[in-house]
């Protein structure tokens, strides 16, 4: 939706378009249970079906000659074992599209949507213990990991690393454990869907070689003055096929029947209680061992990315904000970031 709404400011009409009847259509996960399905030995007749019935979920009558349509179901990146479906499903080789957050903040952010509707929502913190626990017993994290409730007791150790990894487990190893872990129900994961390394690790296999991957930051769309989002834009349609289009005037305000949303990212909008720094502090040491593997896997330009640097580039970086932080890490006081 980030994306739609950019190059419709900035080139006057819908050239690339959400254009499905519902604005997740979860086709390959939920309505044809894929990863089930043998896909590299199933029957013509059957897969002939799949695909009449995947045509019926996109709106044609909104459909033009000058567009590229496409559409948004975040989920299927954390389902690994649809690949093969798209890849039979869809004769027309399509291209992967991945914007990703800053991992705190989206899993931060997963938490508050989820819990817009509830009154007295449970803590953060204590909701991420259970994961945590389990990533430990699933060997990704070694068992002297300390969960969040035991690092919130460790006093002056805060500053060192909660979390030990095994040595020279492969980035492949990871991206096996972590689809073990959850190969049932995500919905109340709020950490797995930023283990981006991992996750991208089999879609990087499958679609980075043949050009049909592309990961670009969601930051560098939502930045008011930010460089990249030009650079980014030009990037998308050249990625799409469309780097032709030149910019173009304003469009009228066009309404569409296909019942999708208003293009708004709520997290953006909505105010909710600020993560409190000492579990931004804790996750950055969590996120900050698979974001630095997100170079090799994606190229040198992923280098250091999101590096926390709690005491330059956080959101609270001023001399007052950072004096309360640490004393919120050290004595648990209630400054946030």
């Amino acid at each position: 939706s980030t994306i739609w709404t950019v190059l419709r400011k900035r080139y006057g009409r819908h050239v690339l378009q959400p254009y499905t009847r519902s604005f997740e259509p979860h086709f390959f996960d939920w309505k044809i249970g894929a990863p089930s399905i043998n896909f590299t030995d199933i029957d013509e007749a059957k897969l002939c079906d799949f695909r009449k019935e995947y045509m019926g979920y996109w709106d044609h009558t909104m459909m033009r000659s000058d567009v590229i349509a496409f559409e948004k179901t975040p989920r299927y990146m954390i389902t690994p074992n649809i690949i093969p479906a798209i890849e039979a499903v869809c004769v027309w080789r399509p291209k992967i599209l991945a914007i990703l957050r800053n991992p705190i903040d989206r899993a931060y952010s997963h938490y508050a949507m989820t819990q817009r509707r509830n009154k007295s929502p449970p803590a953060f913190s204590r909701l991420i213990d259970r994961e945590i626990s389990k990533y430990i017993d699933a060997g990704i994290l070694r068992k002297t990991s300390l969960t969040y409730s035991q690092y919130e007791r460790s006093g002056p150790d805060r500053f060192t690393t909660p979390f030990h990894f095994y040595e020279n487990r492969t980035l492949e190893e990871y991206s096996r454990l972590f689809n073990e872990v959850y190969a049932g129900d995500k919905q109340k994961e709020f950490l797995y869907r930023s283990f981006y390394a991992p996750i991208l690790y089999p879609w990087v296999i499958q679609f980075g070689k043949q050009d049909r991957l592309l990961v670009l930051q969601f930051e560098d769309f939502v930045a008011r003055e930010n460089a990249n989002q030009t650079t980014h834009v030009e990037e998308i349609l050249g990625f799409a096929g469309l780097d032709y289009m030149q910019v173009r005037g304003a469009e009228p305000n066009i309404s569409n029947s296909s019942g999708r949303r208003r293009l708004a990212d709520w997290t953006l909008k909505r105010k909710y209680k600020a993560m409190p720094a000492r579990v931004r502090f804790y996750l950055s040491f969590l996120y900050g061992h698979f974001n630095a593997m997100l170079p090799d896997l994606l190229g040198e330009e992923w280098q250091n990315v999101w590096d926390e640097d709690f005491f330059e580039n956080s959101p609270a970086a001023s001399n007052a904000k950072i004096g309360k932080m640490l004393n919120e890490i050290v004595n648990g006081s209630q400054a946030t970031l």
